[in-house]
């Protein structure tokens, strides 16, 4: 008698996107306050930038410079540009080291809301 192979679905886009927001909800939540504080970045650095310009080498940048652990963002990077705010620009070559020039987005704000006194 053949012997059949069980194996778990491969394909089906609605759930592999259902996994990747369960997935960055999870990242999120591990790591909430440096997530609100790399979010709070983008913010500050695309309202400052001549075209709302924001990339995640950006945020890493800023962070570092504030004595933060980049690292303990991890996957929660993947949650710092929120698409109901944020739309995709441009892709450019990342700068930094462990990303070996890949190419990353660049995000532009998609309005400009007035800062808060």
């Amino acid at each position: 008698m053949a012997r059949v192979l069980r194996q778990p679905a491969l394909f089906g886009l609605a759930q592999g996107r259902a996994a990747r927001d369960q997935g960055k909800e999870a990242a999120a939540d591990a790591r909430g306050r440096l997530l609100r504080e790399g979010r709070a970045v983008a913010l500050a650095h695309a309202r400052a930038h001549p075209k709302g310009q924001c990339s995640a080498d950006d945020v890493y940048r800023a962070l570092i410079q504030r004595g933060r652990d980049v690292s303990g963002l991890g996957p929660a990077a993947g949650s710092l540009f929120d698409r109901s705010r944020w739309t995709v620009d441009h892709w450019a070559p990342s700068a930094r080291i462990q990303n070996h020039g890949r190419y990353i987005r660049v995000w532009r704000l998609r309005s400009r809301p007035p800062e808060s006194p």
